[in-house]
């Protein structure tokens, strides 16, 4: 049974803490579902990557998406008023993309979305290139004294830019499996394998779609049919 963590801060100093139950909550990488030994499955493989970056002064109204053939244009506003703007290609692309990232982003950003490329290029680019990609999988997400939450237990495509929904989504569902089972309203166990069960039940749907999104295919003509009637429907959308 797991009952706490042991590791070395800076000082090289050993640390000991003790627990009911150590949480993993640290990444598509989580330390904690490697040493746990949690059980992988619904793997999904790399179908996807993508480089954007921010810039500022770029006339920008809405969120906006240029899907093509093996590529897709995304471009919204955040903070201050700068622009995230990227491109995803397909996974067998990318090798000639990383070449020259820079090249390959303004010149495919300029045929593939040009009226979105002349606004970008009279704006300024305040930020690197960052790249990013994931094959997608679930992990079992609680064992013998550990549970796991966010990425550490579900990780998907970043197409769809679910992970942080899924994150806050997975963290109530935790708590208060965990709540059940320190109160005694439940067994432990049976609280986080009903948190394991709502969980895959939640996430199902938009893994799927998150699957279908980054083959970057032609997407079916149900789901077009969908997104143009949401176009201008805030309160359906």
């Amino acid at each position: 049974r797991v009952n706490g963590v042991q590791s070395v801060n800076s000082r090289k100093e050993n640390l000991c803490a003790h627990a009911r139950l150590v949480v993993g909550a640290d990444g598509s990488n989580s330390r904690v579902a490697r040493e746990a030994g949690a059980v992988e499955y619904n793997q999904a493989p790399q179908l996807q990557g993508t480089y954007f970056s921010y810039f500022s002064g770029v006339d920008l109204d809405s969120i906006e998406f240029v899907p093509r053939p093996g590529r897709m244009v995304y471009a919204w506003r955040t903070n201050d008023n700068r622009t995230l703007v990227g491109i995803s290609w397909v996974s067998g692309d990318l090798g000639e993309v990383r070449q020259n990232v820079e090249k390959h982003f303004y010149s495919e950003l300029e045929q593939l979305a040009p009226d979105l490329y002349g606004r970008v290029r009279a704006g300024t680019r305040d930020a690197p290139l960052t790249g990013g990609a994931s094959p997608g999988f679930f992990r079992k997400p609680f064992g013998n004294g550990w549970a796991l939450v966010g990425d550490a237990g579900l990780t998907m495509d970043p197409i769809t830019a679910a992970g942080i929904s899924n994150a806050f989504r997975d963290a109530e569902f935790l708590a208060d499996a965990i709540d059940d089972g320190f109160s005694a309203r439940k067994p432990l166990d049976e609280a986080l394998a009903q948190y394991a069960v709502k969980r895959d039940e939640a996430a199902m749907p938009i893994f799927g779609l998150t699957c279908q999104m980054a083959s970057l295919a032609a997407p079916p003509p149900e789901m077009m049919t969908v997104f143009e009637a949401l176009q201008h429907n805030q309160a359906d959308t």
